[in-house]
């Protein structure tokens, strides 16, 4: 499983970023449903949930997307790129807006999807900060 769901006695879940055999973490499509599973879980569980930290097990926070299963799209993939990406914003999108606290604990670089998670939970902070 790519990402690990955990969450302690002072109701803080960590959702630890580990891709299975790989060096880093990327996105990929078993990491997309992983996040989509894991951010569902998040806001049907928010009433009992404190915070929320993004975390990786490898020595970068992540790396991106999967240059190979990029590089398999050909002229005619627009259409099914556009469906990929705005899936991932979805859920992007839903992190942000959860209305507990997301951190990301960022190790290492945070490149394109990973920037992109970590964007997300610093934005939601921010707005939880104010008044």
């Amino acid at each position: 499983m790519p990402i690990k769901f955990e969450k302690d006695s002072g109701n803080i879940v960590t959702l630890t970023f580990d891709a299975p055999g790989a060096p880093v973490n990327t996105m990929t499509e078993a990491w997309e449903k992983a996040f989509a599973a894991a951010v569902e879980r998040l806001a049907k569980e928010k009433a009992s949930i404190k915070g929320v930290i993004l975390a990786s097990a490898k020595k970068t926070f992540f790396a991106g997307a999967e240059l190979k299963d990029v590089l398999q799209f050909g002229p005619d993939g627009g259409p099914k790129v556009f469906h990929w990406i705005e899936g991932v914003k979805k859920h992007m999108r839903a992190l942000e807006t959860l209305g507990i606290p997301v951190v990301a604990a960022l190790e290492g670089t945070a490149l394109g999807g990973g920037w992109e998670a970590a964007s997300a939970a610093g934005l939601e902070q921010e707005k939880s900060a104010k008044p």
